[in-house]
């Protein structure tokens, strides 16, 4: 994992094992994670949560050049309207 992504984790590892060039992959269907959350406390999913916001930011930086224009246009409006964060395109 990536520190410098405190959210989106799953996303930034995906990407940079597939940038390898050796990755094989398949999709399942399956579910193979279960998540336990606390209502009594913020997650990082949380809407307008800080460390998503903070997560997505850096992931734009950090894979925004694989990106075509559409695709950071969407990505843009699903950080909006999913969790509340207002991301700053790209330079």
């Amino acid at each position: 994992m990536n520190n410098i992504v405190p959210s989106t984790t799953d996303r930034d590892l995906g990407l940079r094992i597939v940038r390898r060039g050796d990755a094989r992959w398949a999709r399942t269907d399956a579910v193979t994670v279960r998540y336990h959350l606390s209502k009594a406390r913020a997650q990082l999913s949380t809407y307008g949560s800080k460390s998503k916001h903070l997560g997505l930011q850096r992931f734009l930086v950090k894979h925004g050049h694989l990106m075509s224009k559409d695709d950071v246009d969407r990505f843009l409006d699903r950080a909006l309207r999913l969790f509340g964060c207002q991301i700053e395109p790209p330079d």
